[in-house]
């Protein structure tokens, strides 16, 4: 079990967990026997059991196999409380309180599984994406030798169905997935057209099937034939999206990833070969995509002269940022992106998949390019003005040359569209299947007892390592750290200066929200994809802010509060998400001096400004 040693105000030691101490993240440094809490998110797989995390969504993540994934999560509403919380029809029974695999009484007996409606046991999950894949996994220790459980969707058979083979399960606990020998897929598992999914449990078998059942699991990912991942218990509520611990293309990790609420409003992400094709055709599902699956589209030319070789999408005509993964595949280096006026190519940019780079561009707020691994980029840009609907991709034969003489053997590989309408730079892919579908924002929050035993109201200093994506821009004063009364004032906080600004300030308030510090260098850029760090000291008329180990910004007036009862990180209580990622996030009980704030920001090494 996790458990970390954090101080009080009085620098004694406490436990987040009732155990005995074994482990301290508080350290000396700079010789100086200071304890503090240290959430090194980057080196770690796991939150800190005092930190609080939500997400009211899916979202996705590169893993640390370097592909991309869903973030993990189980969107059963009860995975724990099979009795009261899952239906149960005709003359099947479900007993409580059976030894579980962990040496536990948690698990379930079922007993006289029969047909459909004559004896099943299911739970419905509602409000899904429709046609979106998912993965079922359940453990099970079988008490009738032989006979075929079926386990689907409660909607229809036709979104998903399995027949699982007792004969080929051993006489003790095993783990059903889509991988294990007793199980033969009938139909694939997703969800339903009317965004329904869950799991159904029922038997053909003559006599009834009696099992143990345990830790029930649906993980929303790219294909319902995916890995199992760890259990996720759900208990009895609601579904649960874990916290994104990021990694890049060549599995460096990243940190803790934390992203606004954005909407993909392209209604296929996956499957592209929906959209209409210019003088061009698809072939599916014929490349290995960013996410480690066979998914990815290609898109051929055709044979026709001095013309366009395309895709056609309908795009929006307000402000957005169009991304998509691209990989090169025969004879043609360059692709592009543009929208159509009804008379010209308009807020357009070229990139060449050979070298990564990006060529002739024209009217955009933004653009880029990201190296994903595999061959594969995101290639992205920001259109500002907009204005018109004919969106376009396409291939072409040099930079800055639209049109060009078909060759029936020159294909792009093509996956993930997304367009994210308000935003300035792309965030993490949102899939969709058919419809616009939603990611919501990352919360990260420490507070009430949890935050009590390590802060204290005097004095303090607070390090944080925070990476934003190249191009990135502040959407607003979005927070790297807050500790406010409740998300209100008096306040503490580290944030961006506002929309369209990538430099942090320190501001500090009191109980009425009258500021008592602001310090700030514009100088201090973040927007070039490295890791910056920053250390804010505070302390009665002696506060000190450092960008990478600059010399210190000071205020020497400031009146502090006693009030503070939470810490958020990456965001404000309920937004101002920072879209980047904390690497680390360090409190010490004192006010460092200005000259070991500095030293506490210090980089002294190029390569860990470029971490991940």
């Amino acid at each position: 079990m996790a458990r970390k040693l954090v101080s009080n105000q009085d620098n004694t030691s406490t436990s987040s967990q009732t155990e005995p101490l074994t482990r301290a993240v508080a350290r000396p440094i700079f010789g100086e026997n200071v304890l503090a809490i240290d959430y090194n998110f980057a080196d770690k797989d796991y939150l800190d059991d005092d930190i609080t995390f939500s997400r009211a969504s899916n979202a996705t993540q590169t893993g640390s196999d370097g592909y991309i994934k869903f973030a993990p999560n189980n969107i059963l509403t009860s995975s724990e409380d099979i009795v009261n919380d899952w239906t149960q029809r005709g003359s099947v029974s479900v007993t409580a309180g059976q030894s579980d695999p962990d040496g536990g009484t948690t698990a379930y007996l079922f007993d006289g599984v029969i047909g459909a409606g004559l004896g099943d046991v299911y739970q419905n999950v509602t409000g899904l994406q429709a046609n979106a894949p998912y993965v079922v996994s359940f453990y099970i220790k079988k008490v009738t030798a032989t006979g075929t459980l079926i386990v689907g969707n409660p909607q229809t058979s036709g979104a998903g169905s399995w027949n699982v083979d007792f004969s080929k399960i051993g006489d003790g606990w095993e783990r059903i997935t889509p991988s294990h020998p007793a199980v033969t897929v009938v139909n694939a598992q997703k969800v339903h057209t009317n965004g329904g999914g869950g799991m159904f449990i029922y038997s053909n078998t003559g006599g009834g099937l009696d099992f143990y059942f345990w830790h029930p699991q649906i993980e929303m990912s790219f294909s319902s034939s995916d890995a199992a991942n760890d259990y996720i218990s759900t208990g009895s509520g609601s579904a649960v999206h874990k916290e994104r611990l990021d990694f890049d293309h060549l599995k460096n990790p990243k940190g803790l990833l934390i992203e606004e609420a954005r909407t993909n409003s392209l209604t296929q992400s996956i499957d592209l070969t929906g959209y209409e094709s210019a003088s061009s055709s698809w072939l599916a599902n014929a490349d290995i995509s960013p996410s480690g699956i066979k998914d990815a589209d290609r898109l051929y030319e055709e044979s026709d002269t001095d013309i366009y070789h395309r895709l056609n999408y309908f795009a929006s005509t307000s402000a957005n940022t169009l991304s998509f993964y691209a990989k090169k595949g025969a004879v043609r280096d360059w692709i592009y992106t543009y929208i159509y006026s009804g008379s010209a190519e308009v807020e357009y940019a070229f990139f060449n998949l050979s070298t990564g780079q990006v060529g002739t561009t024209s009217g955009l707020g933004g653009y880029g390019m990201e190296d994903v691994g595999n061959g594969w980029y995101r290639c992205w840009v920001y259109r500002s003005t907009a204005g018109y609907n004919n969106g376009r991709i396409g291939l072409a034969e040099a930079d800055n040359d639209f049109r060009h003489d078909g060759d029936t053997s020159a294909y792009v590989s093509l996956w993930g569209l997304q367009e994210e309408v308000g935003g300035s730079f792309p965030t993490s892919l949102v899939p969709t299947y058919g419809a616009t579908a939603s990611r919501s924002g990352d919360l990260v929050s420490v507070t009430n007892t949890n935050f009590n035993r390590f802060y204290k109201q005097s004095q303090g200093t607070i390090v944080a390592d925070v990476q934003f994506p190249n191009g990135w821009v502040a959407n607003g004063y979005s927070k790297i750290w807050a500790v406010t009364d409740n998300g209100g004032h008096p306040s503490s906080r580290l944030e961006l200066n506002g929309a369209g600004t990538d430099y942090a300030v320190y501001q500090l308030s009191n109980n009425s929200g009258t500021g008592q510090a602001t310090l700030h260098d514009p100088n201090n850029k973040m927007g070039g994809g490295e890791v910056t760090r920053h250390a804010t000291a505070f302390k009665e008329n002696d506060i000190s802010y450092s960008f990478d180990g600059e010399t210190a910004l000071t205020d020497t007036s400031a009146t502090l509060s006693n009030q503070f009862d939470r810490l958020d990180i990456g965001s404000s209580k309920t937004a101002d998400q920072i879209n980047g990622w904390i690497r680390r996030f360090r409190y010490f009980n004192k006010k460092k001096s200005d000259s070991a704030v500095e030293k506490l920001t210090d980089t002294s090494f190029l390569l860990d400004k470029f971490k991940g």
